[in-house]
């Protein structure tokens, strides 16, 4: 079972997210702020974060980027308000290492669809059995 931290401000989202994630078969592990986010990664191995992209005490790309400093591949999945005007974040998540931006509201079906593709490229990647170009080419 992959274990997922979700990192939500807002309870309620959180609890929602959570609730479809679990549903989904997913160990599901719950945060409100970047600070507890980097601990839970430093202490427990998960296999993807999703975190929205406007947190009360950083941005979500100040969480990828924390996160990617450290050196740990971890599939990372982006949540954020409205797609409307928002090409500039979709880049920039890209840029930092994010997989994917979802944006609000957030179907079951776009949240676990989202999770499966990232976990699944990060497993492409990690195989042995793959090539090096094959690998270089899954995670651009």
């Amino acid at each position: 079972m992959a274990k997922i931290l979700l990192v939500e401000d807002q309870a309620f989202i959180a609890n929602v997210y959570a609730l479809l994630l679990r549903s989904g078969g997913y160990d599901v592990t719950v945060v409100h702020d970047s600070i507890l986010a980097l601990d839970a990664i430093r202490t427990e191995p998960f296999d993807l974060v999703i975190t929205d992209m406007v947190l009360a005490d950083v941005s979500g790309l100040d969480l990828v980027r924390a996160v990617r400093e450290r050196g740990q591949a971890i599939a990372i999945v982006l949540t954020a308000g409205s797609p409307l005007g928002h090409d500039a974040d979709v880049m920039a998540a890209r840029d930092v290492g994010a997989f994917e931006t979802l944006f609000k509201p957030v179907t079951r079906d776009q949240l676990i669809g989202s999770v499966a593709r990232a976990l699944n490229t990060k497993n492409i990647a990690k195989s042995p059995h793959i090539s090096s170009v094959k690998r270089n080419a899954v995670n651009q």
